[in-house]
């Protein structure tokens, strides 16, 4: 058994030696106004978690789970949304990327067992304040999106997202 156990831990340390491993999160708050005014229709929250894996100083692998609450109707979804980063600048401190990837989100308030699916490419920029910490933002969205919260239909979104709800500000730590 402590053959097994020191194999194990052994093998967890050879494979993140030389790994590029970085944790953090995300916060988004975002909001549709209508013209009558201030009068908020669509508020969004959401809170994420990320991890991930640099493979080379271009290319990354991650992935995210959240949490998103829509006060207006007292909904709120779990999300899980694996990616492919690309990074395509790097500057001094800043880096421009896209994730490459979609997400899963399980839909709670509505019937039962409604979900969203998100396909596509997610543009951002990070800023390096350290070797091992970061700034990153996310904004936008192009892509698709299936949904069927509602019963009588699955709705289905092609297109660009440039609003509120697709703004997401986080930091992570780089191991």
């Amino acid at each position: 058994m402590k053959k097994i156990i020191l194999s194990l831990v052994l093998t967890v340390f050879a494979i993140t030696a030389d790994a590029q491993l970085y944790l953090g999160g995300r916060l988004g708050v975002g909001a549709d106004i209508s013209g009558r005014g201030n009068w908020v229709d669509f508020l969004q929250c959401s809170i994420q978690a990320e991890i991930g894996k640099k493979m080379n100083s271009k290319i990354a692998l991650g992935t995210t789970l959240g949490y998103e609450y829509l006060p207006y109707d007292g909904t709120h979804s779990f999300i899980i949304s694996p990616y492919i980063r690309y990074t395509f600048v790097h500057w001094d401190m800043v880096s421009l990327f896209t994730d490459i990837g979609g997400s899963y989100a399980h839909l709670f308030g509505y019937q039962r067992g409604a979900y969203a699916v998100t396909i596509g490419l997610s543009p951002g920029v990070i800023l390096n304040l350290s070797q091992h910490f970061s700034l990153i933002a996310h904004f936008g969205l192009l892509g698709c999106q299936w949904n069927n919260a509602d019963p009588s239909f699955t709705e289905t979104s092609f297109g660009l997202q440039l609003n509120g709800s697709s703004l997401t500000f986080g930091a992570y730590y780089n191991f």
